[in-house]
């Protein structure tokens, strides 16, 4: 199965990009919000926060410890420190 994809990058990839510049966690709202403002995503789709809400959840359930995302208090992700 090929990722989910908008534009030039996945929903997990661009997750990965926009937290690696974060300094704290973020809800997959501000993700998408910052992904788009990026222009990692394009501004289509009427529920893309739940996309990626779905994808991150997937990897870390499927990845464990080996998935990047991490999720946090309610609802917000950060990145693992290797």
């Amino acid at each position: 199965m090929s990722p989910k994809r908008l534009g030039s990058m996945t929903f997990r990839q661009a997750a990965e990009h926009v937290l690696k510049r974060s300094r704290h966690p973020m809800n997959c709202s501000q993700i998408v919000e910052a992904a788009i403002k990026e222009q990692l995503l394009p501004r289509s789709g009427k529920t893309p926060q739940n996309t990626l809400n779905a994808v991150i959840r997937r990897d870390i359930k499927n990845l464990g410890r080996n998935s990047p995302f991490v999720e946090g208090n309610e609802g917000y992700f950060y990145l693992r420190k290797h």
